[in-house]
């Protein structure tokens, strides 16, 4: 796997496209992106990570190709196991957040964007700050 950075707007946004191959002749497998924006608090930042199926041939689709009777099925599997790992993800952040410098602290101090609060459904998260 090939990742290459597709969006660099410190602090506001980062992402990246995952390539199986050759990037010059072939398209991504996937797209991930994070994007931070001011919540409706003035003491939060919400954190928003983001995945989309590229148009690369994915094993997703090779499994689907293989079974075809369960097509829908492997689709449902594979986003609920996508949303599972993205709020993973997410976790971790909020929690690297909390324990760095022994209190709690943000990625948006840490970038410039404010401060950020509790957990929002899936991806979307907002980090607490004390």
């Amino acid at each position: 796997m090939l990742c290459l950075v597709t969006v660099a707007e410190a602090p506001y946004a980062f992402g990246w496209a995952v390539y199986g191959e050759d990037p010059e002749t072939s398209p991504p497998l996937a797209h991930w992106r994070y994007d931070l924006r001011e919540a409706d608090r003035p003491d939060a930042t919400v954190v928003c990570q983001s995945f989309t199926h590229g148009a690369g041939d994915s094993g997703v689709r090779m499994a689907q190709r293989a079974e075809p009777d369960r097509a829908e099925a492997i689709l449902r599997e594979r986003l609920a196991q996508l949303r599972r790992n993205m709020t993973a993800t997410i976790r971790a952040m909020e929690a690297s957040v909390r324990n760095d410098s022994g209190g709690l602290d943000t990625l948006a101090e840490r970038h410039g964007t404010g401060p950020a609060s509790d957990v929002h459904p899936c991806s979307r998260r907002t980090l607490p700050t004390g």
